[in-house]
């Protein structure tokens, strides 16, 4: 699903005729959210550089440990957290 969001961003720009790099963020640059983020950048003449107009980010199980949310049955006595 990651993919095909970078690839629809992708078909976009390429739709608008703009110049635009993909950039993959390094693992050190991502908050505690995102396992895996990417960055698509146009080229800004007027500026003469790349500039972000969408991130793509997936952030796995994130929101559904923060809610506490889980899935299956539970056993009794059973304390351990599954996602």
């Amino acid at each position: 699903m990651h993919e095909h969001m970078l690839d629809v961003a992708e078909e976009f720009y390429q739709s608008l005729d703009l110049p635009y790099r993909v950039v993959k963020i390094v693992s050190g640059a991502l908050n505690d959210a995102a396992a895996k983020k990417y960055d698509l950048e146009a080229w800004f003449p007027g500026y003469n550089m790349y500039k972000e107009l969408v991130s793509c980010s997936n952030c796995t199980d994130y929101q559904a440990r923060a809610m506490e949310t889980r899935c299956g049955h539970v056993k009794q006595g059973e304390r351990e957290k599954r996602y």
